[in-house]
């Protein structure tokens, strides 16, 4: 990773300077490469002194004709995996400039929007919007993620046991809408038999799974289960209009991994 007293030799920004022009400045999103951030420097840049993840910065000032790229786009067998951010005025330039390059390697566009999209139908979490402090792992789903065997142990693991041991009477699950038309987006009230039972925490359009789909936090006077869920109704009120649904406590998208891991 270049650091940010390298790479303010390359561009004349200060990095006291750094957090105020990301604030004035329209820098989300440019375009999403993967990982962290590459702000594009006016001049080229050989791919030895340029490994991936690395951060460049492209001053304001910048010429539009001057500006070249450097190789961002790595081996074929190699992913991309740069963040790509830009002042505003220079936008629409790196922008046309990124596509002209990209193409010989079958460059397609895929927004932040289509990362929402396959999180949501593979079930991940999002910490600060489907979950956070208040939750705990278990009720989360997340209970994998702890390791209660650790030799030393560890700050609240008596409590977390506790937890494990249940019953769980509040879960995130995923809700997948039937109908494709309908579309979700947040805080849509959730049903099971007509009772109101929590709401979509965050949700976006499934393609491969072919309806909306969001994750929820189920709240019940009795323990959630996938039989539980199974057994019930499902409904969502979109928009005041009530969609059914379907539940699930496992990932609705590859829930046994094996795509993810093949």
């Amino acid at each position: 990773m270049v650091s940010l007293e390298e790479t303010t030799e390359l561009a004349p920004i200060a990095v006291a300077n750094l957090r105020e022009k990301f604030e004035t400045s329209a820098l989300y999103p440019m375009a999403v490469l993967y990982s962290p951030v590459l702000l594009l420097n006016p001049a080229p840049v050989p791919k030895k002194e340029f490994p991936l993840p690395s951060v460049l910065f492209l001053p304001e000032s910048a010429p539009k004709k001057e500006l070249k790229f450097p190789d961002v786009f790595p081996d074929p067998d190699e992913l991309p995996r740069n963040e790509l951010f830009v002042p505003t005025e220079q936008a629409v330039h790196v922008y046309d400039r990124l596509i002209a390059a990209g193409e010989p390697s079958g460059l397609r566009h895929a927004g932040l929007k289509a990362v929402s999209s396959l999180r949501m139908e593979k079930g991940y979490r999002d910490y600060g919007h489907d979950i956070d402090n208040t939750d705990d792992v278990y009720e989360a789903g997340l209970g994998f993620a702890v390791d209660l065997t650790k030799p030393d142990g560890f700050i609240g693991r008596e409590a977390t046991l506790a937890r494990k041991a249940g019953p769980h009477t509040q879960r995130l699950v995923q809700v997948l809408v039937t109908d494709p038309e309908p579309l979700m987006f947040h805080a849509e009230i959730v049903h099971r038999n007509g009772i109101a039972h929590g709401y979509v925490r965050s949700a976006s359009y499934g393609f491969t799974l072919g309806g909306a789909v969001g994750m929820v936090m189920i709240e019940a006077g009795e323990p959630i289960t996938q039989a539980w869920l199974d057994s019930g109704d499902w409904e969502v009120d979109i928009a005041g209009t009530r969609y059914p649904a379907v539940a699930s406590v496992r990932p609705l998208y590859d829930p046994k991994m094996t795509r993810v891991k093949s």
